[in-house]
């Protein structure tokens, strides 16, 4: 699974776009702004997290077993 990991609401829309396993919304930089836009995204896995290392937790423990 792929994953877009970002600051602002135009990387969580890129993950939409491609059809990526999710986009995911760190508070950092642009972040808390972005949140407030990101309830407006009609998309169906999108997370928001406290920064990059609380991304990378959320993807090791999402990802699909093989």
């Amino acid at each position: 699974n792929s994953y877009v990991v970002g600051d602002n609401l135009g990387d969580v829309e890129r993950a939409k776009n491609a059809k990526m396993a999710a986009g995911i919304l760190v508070k950092t930089g642009h972040g808390r702004r972005a949140q407030r836009e990101l309830k407006n995204l009609k998309m169906k896995n999108k997370h928001v997290v406290a920064g990059i290392a609380q991304a990378t937790k959320w993807i090791l423990a999402h990802k699909e077993s093989k």
